[in-house]
């Protein structure tokens, strides 16, 4: 099956681009903080979607992206 889609950026250039916030990144306390995050949402308690979607809101779309109301914290 062919593609039916050209990339926008090519892997090469993204490698290159994200390679350097990753190292960043790498050990530093937002990273501490991401897994200590990650780690506390996987072992909640099990609850249904919809009583959890506010939760999933807040420590995803919020603490970790930035993101409130359709806009992103900080810029």
């Amino acid at each position: 099956m062919t593609s039916t889609y050209q990339a926008l950026f090519s892997d090469a250039y993204l490698r290159a681009v994200l390679d350097k916030e990753f190292h960043a990144f790498q050990g530093s306390a937002n990273e501490k903080a991401l897994i200590a995050r990650l780690e506390k949402w996987s072992k909640k308690t099990f609850q249904k979607e919809t009583s959890s979607e506010a939760a999933f809101i807040s420590v995803f779309f919020e603490e970790t992206w930035g993101v409130r109301g359709g806009a992103i914290i900080g810029h």
